[in-house]
């Protein structure tokens, strides 16, 4: 007979502690917010007090309850409170996220869905972003500018075809890599491959860079077709893996 145990995979295993005290601070946060000046009301409720968004309800998230004060505001003391829970909140949101991140950076991508993505950086990005990545001249900054991102969609768009690049570019010099030997290549074609891979390494660097920029301008962006790919992916595996499990 084998008795079945749940295991935390290994990546996640090692940030388990990180992510337990970070879980334990944001309940601490929670269970100070007693006694409070402020309240919450279910949309449309008359409560008095002054709310957040008098009358029609202004707002995408129309199902969240809105904040109301007292007419005359909030004390010294409760701005004060409130602004130091704000940050610690956002500290420990920041951390998460970072946690998130590198796991997320662990997991490979499908084989299923690599057949969807560009197979080539250019196709990917488009002609103009294309131009501006490989054009080493032009500052980072600069082409965050020229993108002219107004809406939550199009800054994901962005991102998209960013990372849509460098699954491109990474694949193309791992198969370069993969495939190079002395003895079936010219000394010509030899140095004309390294020179394509120096060319693409550069380019991989600038448009993680470019990702980061974007990243620290839009913090709650929802996350990328990737990472997407890549939970769904994984929750179905450990799913067959566990029905698939031998009981006896």
């Amino acid at each position: 007979m084998q008795i079945m145990t749940p295991k935390a995979r290994s990546d996640v295993h090692v940030n388990l502690p990180a992510l337990q005290k970070l879980d334990s601070m944001l309940i601490e946060v929670l269970d100070s917010m007693v006694d409070t000046e402020y309240w919450y009301v279910e949309s449309g409720s008359r409560s008095g007090g002054r709310g957040k968004n008098n009358g029609e309800r202004q707002t995408k998230k129309w199902w969240l309850p809105s904040p109301c004060v007292p007419e005359q505001g909030l004390s010294q003391f409760q701005r004060k409170r409130i602004v130091f829970q704000a940050k610690l909140v956002h500290q420990i949101l920041k951390a998460a996220k970072s946690i998130n991140e590198q796991v997320l950076l662990q997991i490979p991508i499908p084989m299923a869905v690599m057949d969807a993505l560009p197979k080539s950086g250019r196709s990917s990005l488009g002609e103009d972003l294309y131009h501006a990545i490989t054009t080493d001249y032009i500052p980072i900054e600069e082409i965050f500018v020229s993108l002219s991102l107004k809406t939550e969609h199009s800054v994901l768009e962005t991102m998209n075809r960013l990372e849509g690049a460098l699954f491109a570019w990474n694949q193309r010099i791992s198969e370069e890599r993969s495939r190079r030997s002395p003895a079936r290549h010219s000394w010509k074609f030899m140095k004309d491959s390294s020179s394509e891979l120096e060319k693409m390494s550069a380019c991989i660097e600038r448009v993680e860079t470019l990702i980061q920029l974007l990243k620290s301008r839009f913090p709650n962006l929802p996350p990328t077709f990737i990472d997407v790919v890549k939970v769904q992916y994984n929750e179905v595996i450990i799913s067959l893996s566990w029905h698939n499990m031998p009981v006896g």
